[in-house]
């Protein structure tokens, strides 16, 4: 994950990247794979984008990039729901998003870095 981030590079992030819906982690859609986590149906994409947004302005994302944009975001929802957001076009700054699975050590690290960065 990145060490505080420049205000400049927080910036640059918050403008320009944006949350799409993957078919892969949605209820009912013709791309939905058993093996992915599932996106409660109640996160509409303003929800999710404003996560990013939140994941992005914390600095809670990952120092690994491509075309400039990180791999991955992670927010932390007002029910305590952990998600990543992954790039998925790195020309656009697009992001797609779905809840981690809790229980792991790197979830733990990721839900203090949300609370000591708010």
């Amino acid at each position: 994950m990145a060490e505080v981030a420049d205000e400049d590079v927080i910036e640059r992030l918050t403008d320009g990247a944006f949350y799409d819906t993957s078919c892969y982690h949605e209820h009912n859609t013709t791309g939905w794979r058993a093996d992915k986590s599932k996106c409660p149906p109640r996160v509409d994409g303003e929800i999710a984008e404003g996560l990013l947004m939140e994941g992005i302005r914390r600095g809670m994302f990952s120092a690994r990039s491509r075309g400039g944009w990180p791999q991955n975001a992670w927010a932390v929802d007002e029910d305590g729901v952990l998600y990543e957001a992954q790039l998925t076009n790195q020309g656009q700054g697009q992001y797609h998003g779905y809840p981690i699975i809790e229980g792991d050590r790197f979830a733990e690290f990721l839900e203090t870095q949300w609370e000591e960065r708010a």
